[in-house]
C-alpha cells in the first residue's frame, strides 16, 4: 500500500516537471522572427547599439535580438514634438501639443499652445479666449443646410464643452489640412 502512494507520488512530481520543462520551452520560443537572416558578430548597425546580431536574426548568445524600433526626431517629417507637464489648468502629465489655425484661404494664422492630446476623443477644440481677435472674427462659422450656425456639444468622463463650429485650415507638426476642416471654439 506504501508503495502505490509513492508511486503516485512520484508520478504527480513527474507530471509537474513535465508540464515545467514544457512551459518553459514554450515561453523561450517567443520573438526573434528569424527570417532567414545570419547573425553577425560584432555588429552595431539599426540594433540600437547592442552587439552580436542584426534585425529579425538571433544572436549568437541564443537570446532573441534587441529591438530595433529607434524614436524619431520631433522635427522628422509626419511628427508633432508633444510636451508632457501640468498644462493649464495644473493637472499633472497632460500631453500637449501646438498647432497652428489659419483663416481658409489667406495667410491670416495664429499658433496655439498648451492643446491636449486626448486619444480617447476626436476633431480639434480650442477655447475662444486662445484666439485673438483677428482669428476670432476670422474664422467661418458653419452653418446648417437652413443657414443656421452649428454649434456642438461634446460630453466627457469629467464634463462637457459647448461651443460654435468654425472651419479652418490645420497645421500639427509639418502637415497641413489640404482643405479647410471643422472645429469647435469653446465658449
Amino acid at each position: 500500500m506504501r508503495t502505490m502512494h509513492i508511486a503516485k507520488k512520484l508520478k504527480d512530481w513527474t507530471q509537474v516537471v513535465a508540464t515545467v520543462v514544457l512551459v518553459s520551452a514554450l515561453a523561450a520560443c517567443g520573438g526573434g522572427g528569424d527570417s532567414g537572416s545570419s547573425s553577425s558578430s560584432g555588429s552595431t548597425g539599426s540594433t540600437g547599439g547592442s552587439t552580436g546580431g542584426s534585425a529579425g536574426g538571433s544572436s549568437s548568445s541564443g537570446l532573441p535580438p534587441s529591438p530595433t524600433q529607434q524614436p524619431i526626431a520631433a522635427t522628422a517629417a509626419n511628427t508633432v514634438a508633444i510636451t508632457v507637464a501640468h498644462g493649464v489648468t495644473g493637472v499633472i502629465n497632460i500631453p500637449t501639443i501646438s498647432v497652428t489655425v489659419c483663416v481658409p484661404g489667406t495667410a491670416t494664422c495664429q499658433k496655439i499652445d498648451n492643446i491636449q492630446v486626448d486619444t480617447g476623443s476626436f476633431g480639434l477644440r480650442i477655447v475662444n479666449s486662445a484666439l485673438n481677435s483677428t482669428m476670432q472674427a476670422g474664422l467661418p462659422v458653419s452653418t446648417s443646410t437652413s443657414g443656421g450656425q452649428l454649434a456642438e456639444c461634446a460630453t466627457f468622463a469629467d464634463g462637457y464643452t459647448w461651443g460654435s463650429v468654425r472651419t479652418a485650415t490645420v497645421t500639427i507638426g509639418g502637415e497641413t489640412t489640404t482643405a479647410a476642416v471643422p472645429l469647435q471654439i469653446i465658449g
